[in-house]
Formats: C-alpha cells, sequence, structure tokens
C-alpha cells in the first residue's frame, strides 16, 4: 500500500481497528487495596476502623454551615438554560471526493475485505473527510453567500452578513478630523457594552445616546438602558475619547456601480437592505456545506442539530452507508455478507470451487484448515503447517485471495469460501437413459485380398 494516499487528507485505514476511548484509559490498579471480604460485622456500638472513620471537618464561616449567604436570605439557586427548540432539518453526511478518492484506493491496493459500516464510520471520523447536507422540510434555509454559513431566517443571514462583510460587501476608511472643543472633565460610558459616550455636554451625546440604545440594546427599557450609564473620572479616559473623536469613520458600499460613501454605519445597512439584498441571501429547501463549514455554523440551533445527527451516526451510520452503497459500486467493489449478516466490501470477487479434490495436496490443506479454524492469520496457518516450504506457501494462499477463494479481511483474520453446493435433482425427474456406444461395422474384406490358408 501506498503511504502518501493515506498521508493526503489524514485518512489512515489503520483507524478501523476501532477502540473506544473509555478503553484506552489507564485501568486503577487494585493490588494492594486491602479488599472487603463482606463478612465482617461490627457490634453495636463498636467504632469501625480508623480507615473508615469520616475525615475531620475544617472550620467553616457560619454562613456556610447553614448553606446561605449571611444576611439570613437563601443562597439563589442557578437557573437552567432553557432547552433549545430544534428545527425540523434533516442532516446528512456525504464523503468529501478528495478523501473518498484516497480512500477507494488504499481499499484497492490493500486487496484486503472492509466491513461497510467501518468505512462509513472512517467517513464521519473527521470533517474534512465530509460535507454536511441540510434539508429543511418545514420551509427554506437561508444561505449568505458572501459571508457563508447556513440560517434559519433571511434577517440571521443578513445580519451576518453585515457583521462580516467588510472588504466584500463595504470597506471603512478613517480620516482625521477637528476633536471637540471644549473642558471635559469626566466622560460617561455604556455600562453594558463598555462604549464610551463622552460628557454629557457633549453636543451629539443625546443622539448618540438614542442610537446605540436602537442599534445595540432595542431588547431593553430606554430607562433600565439609561441607569446602567457610568461616569468616569478620569484624566485617561478622557483623552482617550477626545482621540476617538478626531477621526471620521467613512463606509463605502462597494456593490454599487458607483461606489457610495456614508457617514453613519446604520444608514450604509439601511442603504445595502433596500438595495443588494439579492446579493447578499439566497433562499433554498437544500445546501450543502464542507464538514468544516458545520462546526462552524452561526445558527446555535443548527449547530446543535449537526452535533445530535453526527453523533447518532456515530452509533450506527445507516444514512451514512446509503450515501457511500452508490459510490462504492460505481468504484467497481465487491459486496459480501459475513457472519450475522455484516456486510463486507472487497477490491475482488468472490469464488467457490465445484470441489477442492482436484487441487494440489498443500491447497487443499490451506483450505481444510481455514475452514475449521474460523478468524485464522497467516502466522497461525504457517504454524499448522509446518514444516513447509514458506514461498510455497505464500505463492498458493496469494493465489486463493487474488482469486477470490480465500477472503483477508482488515484485520489480518482469513476465511476460505464452502464449495459450491451441489445442484438438486427434482424428484420428478427421469434419469438419463446411457446410449450405448456406437460400434462401427466391420469393414469387408475383397476375397482377393484375403489371406491365404496355412
Amino acid at each position: 500500500m501506498n503511504p502518501d494516499l493515506d498521508n493526503q487528507v489524514g485518512l489512515s485505514l489503520d483507524e478501523l481497528n476501532l477502540t473506544p476511548d473509555w478503553m484506552k484509559a489507564p485501568v486503577k490498579n487494585y493490588d494492594r487495596h486491602p479488599g472487603d471480604s463482606g463478612e465482617r460485622k461490627f457490634d453495636k456500638g463498636s467504632r469501625p476502623p480508623r480507615d473508615r472513620q469520616r475525615e475531620p471537618r475544617g472550620e467553616r464561616r457560619p454562613e456556610e454551615r447553614r448553606g446561605r449567604p449571611q444576611g439570613g436570605r437563601p443562597a439563589p439557586r442557578p437557573v437552567a438554560p432553557a432547552p433549545l427548540i430544534l428545527p425540523n432539518v434533516d442532516v446528512t453526511f456525504v464523503p468529501n471526493e478528495a478523501a473518498f478518492t484516497t480512500m477507494i484506493e488504499a481499499v484497492k491496493q490493500s486487496n484486503r475485505a472492509y466491513a461497510l459500516f467501518d468505512l462509513a464510520k472512517l467517513v464521519l471520523n473527521k470533517p474534512e473527510r465530509h460535507n454536511v447536507k441540510f434539508t429543511f422540510k418545514d420551509g427554506q434555509l437561508y444561505c449568505a453567500l458572501l459571508a457563508g454559513g447556513v440560517f434559519l431566517s433571511q434577517e440571521a443571514a443578513v445580519r451576518h452578513t453585515l457583521q462580516q462583510g467588510e472588504g466584500k460587501v463595504f470597506t471603512r476608511a478613517d480620516k482625521p478630523v477637528d476633536p471637540p472643543k471644549g473642558n471635559f472633565q469626566f466622560v460617561n460610558r455604556c455600562g453594558i457594552t463598555g462604549e464610551w459616550f463622552g460628557p454629557p455636554n457633549y453636543h451629539e451625546y443625546q443622539t448618540r445616546l438614542i442610537k446605540h440604545h436602537q442599534q445595540r440594546l432595542a431588547h431593553m427599557q430606554f430607562d433600565r438602558f439609561k441607569s446602567s450609564i457610568e461616569t468616569v473620572h478620569d484624566p485617561e479616559a478622557v483623552k482617550a475619547w477626545l482621540e476617538s473623536k478626531s477621526k471620521l469613520t467613512e463606509y463605502t458600499c462597494i456593490l454599487d456601480a458607483e461606489p457610495k460613501v456614508f457617514i453613519d454605519r446604520s444608514e450604509l445597512e439601511k442603504h445595502i437592505r433596500a438595495n443588494h439584498l439579492d446579493k447578499l441571501v439566497s433562499a433554498v429547501n437544500l445546501v450543502e456545506v464542507t464538514g468544516l463549514m458545520s462546526r462552524r455554523v452561526p445558527e446555535q440551533r443548527l449547530l446543535e442539530v449537526v452535533r445530535q445527527s453526527w453523533e447518532n451516526e456515530r452509533r450506527f451510520p445507516l444514512k451514512t452507508v446509503n450515501e457511500l452503497r452508490p459510490l462504492l459500486v460505481k468504484a467497481g467493489l465487491h459486496f459480501f455478507k459475513y457472519k450475522k449478516g455484516f456486510t463486507f466490501i472487497t477490491p475482488i470477487k468472490l469464488n467457490r470451487f465445484e470441489s477442492t479434490t482436484n487441487l494440489s495436496e498443500l491447497l487443499q490443506k490451506i483450505i481444510a484448515f481455514l475452514r475449521t479454524h474460523e478468524g485464522a492469520t497467516r502466522k497461525k496457518l504457517a504454524e499448522h503447517l509446518a514444516p513447509v516450504n514458506e514461498t510455497q506457501l505464500a505463492s498458493d494462499l496469494h493465489w486463493l485471495i487474488q482469486d477470490g477463494y480465500v477472503v483477508e479481511f482488515h484485520d489480518g483474520k482469513l476465511w476460505a469460501l464452502e464449495d459450491k453446493p451441489a445442484k438438486p435433482v427434482p424428484a420428478n425427474a427421469t434419469p438419463p437413459v446411457a446410449e450405448s456406444p456406437v460400434v462401427p461395422a466391420p469393414t469387408a474384406v475383397a476375397p482377393e485380398s484375403a489371406p491365404a490358408e496355412l
């Protein structure tokens, strides 16, 4: 097998030897544990051994002993977040083309058989190996065309695009301007977002307050917002605010044929919504994104749907298997069932002997041993047949595997297929009548050629 194939997208068939994480954890050693037979009993009033006594408590404050803060009020209980109401979106994991090509090449070069479900898990193991298809059964999904991402509403897609759209939707440039003039002793800022408003005697103060509330904190009552404003008496804070006002930010919409300039961010967004909405968002019923992008979906409810769907598929990857089947058939791989109906794939078409009696003695021994020792490996086979010509053994086994009479699984175990079953003869069938051999008539001898009597 060419190791370079596995390294292209980190796709190694060695991952098929799957071991649960909890089995990889170190096991605790109880060799020195005293143990307990369960027969020891303690008399009433007797004390248990010292190693069973509770550790003495440290000194605690009175309020800690009561489980409540000082002042007599009970401590507030943490409020559990409300469960997400997940949308009726179907998520399907499909193999990434580059990863799938690498996997097929590795399978073909190995000449081994692999469990179909294990290959599906191999695709699911890393997001680089699969794409994710979203199908909304109850409505439409919205794709942010310029900023990327899948959303449940058009407004969410537009808002995300405007937040991430610098360089794609608009550009921003700062121009120097004269700072405000006056004797400013303190400045105010929002206690929630930390944004500076400036001193109350600044002529843009009230306008700035209203706009900030409308754009950032519209869900909050205005009086409550005003009560959160903090006053900072710090010359450095005043200096920082003056420096921020010594430049003017201009926004240029680059979606227009002739770019338009705005000095107010809200006016820019209003213009984009009114004139360029079709360039920002597309409504679809089905959308496919890369595995990496599916893990960074901005919509929290969609992200949870991806997580739950992935966990379900890792447990039982039926949908992923159904996506793999037609691709594996197209790639020329063969399917067969082994044990309990588990489906495997192999690059070799399987065959069965009608009878092994006409095979060489070594071939007969190989097949007989593998049929009576399920799960045997090459090493076990060589040990059983020893002493044997190892070169001849390897050559015969290679022929049996290449022609499909023996299957070698990905873990090295061997399986010899049984002979073809004899065709049943119908009960009412008339046995064929053996034809008498046709004996040619003797050739007549001419009198003149007859031998003379002695």
